[in-house]
């Protein structure tokens, strides 16, 4: 009883949004030491009892029934606020899993470009010089725990072999562009374009390649690869032309006549599927974006940094930080650095630049000509002043008024 009541008292994983490998681990097995996992990985349904059932049969049917009431509680309880609303009106745990599983896990592309990702991401490590030993080592083993959990993710559904020969072929592909662009290959001329510097099927002449042809004003180019996110969550992109979104629900006015084209960093190109008013809840209230395109196949919010730089905002990246202001020169976000990028979540407080402001009393003092505290209080209180708003019964020290009240010299007098 102590052990079960302990693992009761244990709370379940929280899923914000990110790192969902890592939290399906954990809940599964929060879930199987609960004695609730059966309950979601099975999709069963607990008949009604018989006219007369025994006593055996009616404490199975109880324990059934409460065990996936549990298991559903134990999911709303493991995600956030905003996740919850999303899963709120499914039915059965079963519906839940793997609901999250689709939205957040990625198909076989996504994985595979994210293990693609991570094989990079430790390849280009190095140790810092303020980094000790075993930091650079949690740090690799981390990396190489998460493409670990990937593989055998994608060897459970049976597509891993396929998943890493697409990995194989582009890498073997990025090193022979590398040795083509470091050595002029001579092709046969080309029938098309009379040209001997590229084969005659990559030429962009030929009467089957008008297909392919993309406008220009119409092509925007992400400088990332398709990876899971929360809505809530904006990656700061510099090499992004526009901002972008695969969530349809954050959408105030979309406008589905726009269409067009996105490139991805793989070269592989996305529909666009409308643009319109992006509306998200923060910490400091609703924000609006504008100007924002509608593609629902990347799935990662993009905040373009030089959309940004055209409405007047300006964007600082130093030490570790990105530094969002307004054109007044005032912080609107402050984003740390994580994992070599800079993703912005409004739900965070730490990414919001909180604005000081400026006492009013101190304000009205000003502009009336440095007047006393005392009789701006009485000018409030018998309504002697238009527009005076609530003041401070001890309001801060007025430096000017300090510095010149002041009859002490600042220097001794000189008695030579």
């Amino acid at each position: 009883m102590t052990s079960e009541a302990s693992l009761n008292a244990l709370a379940p994983p929280v899923f914000d949004g990110i790192n969902y490998q890592v939290w399906a681990v954990r809940m599964e097995a929060y879930l199987d030491a609960s004695d609730l996992w059966e309950a979601v990985s099975e999709e069963y349904e607990v008949p009604p009892l018989s006219d007369n059932p025994t006593m055996t049969q009616i404490k199975l049917h109880n324990e059934r029934r409460q065990r996936k009431s549990k298991a559903k509680a134990s999911l709303f309880a493991a995600v956030s606020s905003t996740i919850f609303t999303r899963i709120m009106t499914l039915k059965t745990t079963n519906e839940i899993w793997n609901f999250l599983k689709k939205k957040y896990e990625g198909n076989e592309r996504v994985k595979g470009m994210q293990v693609l990702n991570l094989i990079r991401e430790f390849e280009m490590q190095m140790m810092k010089e303020s980094e000790t030993i075993k930091d650079y080592s949690d740090r690799l083993l981390s990396i190489v725990n998460k493409a670990q959990e990937q593989r055998r993710l994608m060897r459970q559904e049976g597509f891993v072999e396929g998943a890493f020969q697409a990995i194989s072929q582009y890498k073997k592909e990025m090193q022979s562009n590398n040795n083509n662009s470091n050595n002029t290959q001579k092709f046969p001329p080309c029938p098309y374009y009379k040209k001997s510097n590229h084969p005659q099927k990559k030429c962009w002449w030929r009467p089957d390649a008008a297909v392919e042809e993309l406008q220009d004003e119409q092509l925007f180019v992400v400088s990332c690869f398709a990876t899971s996110s929360s809505s809530e969550t904006w990656l700061i992109d510099s090499g992004c032309t526009n901002h972008m979104t695969y969530d349809q629900g954050l959408f105030k006015k979309l406008d589905k006549t726009v269409t067009s084209k996105v490139r991805i960093g793989n070269g592989a190109y996305l529909a666009i599927k409308g643009k319109g008013i992006v509306a998200i809840e923060g910490c400091t209230g609703l924000k609006l974006i504008s100007n924002v395109l509608y593609v629902p196949e990347i799935n990662q919010n993009l905040l373009s940094v030089g959309q940004l730089l055209e409405k007047g905002y300006k964007v600082l990246f130093d030490d570790n930080h990105c530094m969002i202001a307004d054109a007044q020169g005032r912080e609107v976000f402050i984003v740390q650095m994580k994992g070599k990028g800079f993703a912005l979540d409004l739900m965070q407080e730490e990414n919001v630049a909180i604005h000081k402001e400026e006492s009013n009393t101190m304000l009205w003092h000003r502009r009336l000509g440095h007047f006393h505290h005392t009789a701006l209080l009485f000018m409030k209180k018998n309504d002697l002043g238009e527009g005076l708003p609530e003041l401070e019964v001890k309001p801060p020290t007025c430096v000017a008024c300090q510095y010149g009240k002041q009859t002490k010299l600042p220097f001794p007098q000189n008695k030579a």
